[in-house]
């Protein structure tokens, strides 16, 4: 059995070298890109594509799921070997910085539009 890598660190600057953080307003409810899941979870949405046919346009998001100490459990699809074993150490205050809404920030309507 092979031993378990110690997480290296890992720092949100690191991530935004590769992926753009992805907040957003939903109707009227803030969601920040880096945000904490019940009480021992945090998750990070990056923006993985957008698309765009006419006046049609598609935005995807993959996502980075860390534990309570800021360890990366998963990695957006074909970034794993680049994250994990990572940890991000000041995961909450990265978090509690997010919260804060952005009144600039992308906003998604309830009827499909941008």
């Amino acid at each position: 059995m092979a031993a378990k890598r110690e997480p290296r660190a890992v720092t949100i600057a690191e991530i935004e070298l590769t992926f753009k953080l992805a907040s957003y307003w939903w109707g009227d409810t803030w969601c920040p890109a880096i945000h904490r899941k019940g009480n021992d979870r945090y998750g990070i949405r990056v923006l993985s594509s957008v698309s765009v046919h006419g006046a049609s346009r598609t935005v995807n998001y993959s996502y980075f799921e860390l534990d309570a100490d800021g360890v990366i459990d998963t990695a957006p699809l074909g970034y794993a070997k680049q994250f994990k074993p990572g940890q991000i150490a000041d995961i909450q205050t990265w978090a509690e910085r997010m919260s804060t809404p952005d009144p600039s920030a992308e906003r998604i309507t309830f009827g499909g539009g941008w």
